[in-house]
Order: structure tokens, then sequence, then C-alpha cells
């Protein structure tokens, strides 16, 4: 006997893999039976068709998304899709060319928040940071670029170049324990090539 629960299985297990048989049969084993269902050809590759359409009118919306309007509107239907993750970044840096970097800021922390991948989660935060920057919260932006800079996920070139900003703004407003612990972090950095560059900053805007 089939069970709703089954049935749906089948039917998305036939849609994900395509595994459907010649003759329309796929066979699904539980822990407690076998559970035969047939199906119609041609209504799983409709099934299957509408599902590859809807998912390709997704991925358009958010690439073609230009502006503002466009942008806030496709993340706001399909937020959850993994394009929409480009999409956020695109908006970013339309709100902070327009300067509105608390905008900007918020969006770079959805992106942090959401993403899957350590260097885009690396590079959202740092983005997030110099927002803080811009907007003349030093002593944020100078808590958010230590954060990066010492979180051991990150890629060393992010964090490093996170620490070298953390040094450069405590500096700037003489926060000399602040600037100590970044500079100190960052030395750590020192034999990585990725981070060369910034260690190298770092050392010509100490301040003890």
């Amino acid at each position: 006997p089939y069970k709703t629960n089954y049935l749906e299985n089948a039917i998305n297990t036939i849609i994900k893999s395509e595994l459907l048989k010649d003759d329309g049969i796929i066979v699904l084993e539980t822990d407690d039976e076998t559970c035969h269902v047939k199906l119609s050809i041609k209504n799983v590759d409709y099934r299957i068709n509408k599902k590859e359409k809807n998912e390709n009118a997704v991925r358009q919306t958010l690439a073609n998304a230009s502006t503002k309007a466009e942008l806030v509107e496709a993340i706001g239907k399909y937020g959850k899709a993994k394009e929409a993750e480009i999409a956020r970044f695109r908006l970013a840096e339309i709100y902070c060319t327009e300067k509105n970097y608390a905008e900007a800021a918020a969006v770079y922390r959805t992106i942090a928040q959401t993403s899957a991948l350590n260097e885009v989660k690396a590079r959202a935060s740092l983005n997030e940071a110099f927002m803080f920057e811009n907007s003349g919260k030093t002593e944020d932006a100078v808590k958010a670029f230590a954060a990066v800079g010492n979180n051991k996920l990150f890629p060393s070139g992010i964090r490093a170049e996170a620490l070298y900003s953390a040094v450069r703004l405590a500096c700037k407003i003489n926060k000399k324990d602040e600037a100590g612990k970044a500079f100190a972090q960052i030395k750590m950095l020192a034999n990585d090539e990725s981070a060369a560059q910034w260690v190298n900053l770092a050392k010509a805007v100490y301040v003890k």
C-alpha cells in the first residue's frame, strides 16, 4: 500500500537525481518495507522541467538586477537563493556609493551571517568594518577590524588587512592598547606571503 510520504519521497528523489528507469518504476528501500511507485515519465519530465525553469528564472532575476530598487526587490523575493549573495554585494556597493554607510554595513553583516564560505564571511565582515570607518565610527571600526583579524577561520590575507586597519585607526585615535594588540597579532602572520604587505604597512604606522 502507498503512503503519502513514500510517494513524495519518490517524486523528490526522481526530480533531484533523475533515477527513473525506462519502465517508469523506481524502488525506494525503507526500514519496514519496499515501496514500488509507478509514475508517468511524462509527468516526471514536466516536474523536472518546471523546477529547472523556476531555478533559471530566479538566477536570471538576481543576475539582471542592477538598480537599487531592482536589487532590493529581487533579494526580497529570492534572498535564500545562493545567487542572492552576489546581488547583496552589488546592493551594498550602491549604498556605499550613495554614502549610505549604515545600510551598506547592514547588508554586509547579512552576507557574513548567511554565507557558507569563510572567505566570503571574512570579506563581508571586513567591508562592514570599512563602513564603520567611513561613517566616522572609528572605535567601532577598530573593534570590527580586530574581530576579523583575530578570526583564525578567515584567510590570512584578509586577516592581515583587517589587523593593519585596526593598528592604523587605533594609533590615529591614540588607543595604544588596541594598537598594540592588533600589531602583536599581525606580526604572527609575517611569514605568510598573502599577509606580508599588510605586515609591512602596519610596521610603518605603528606607534608604541
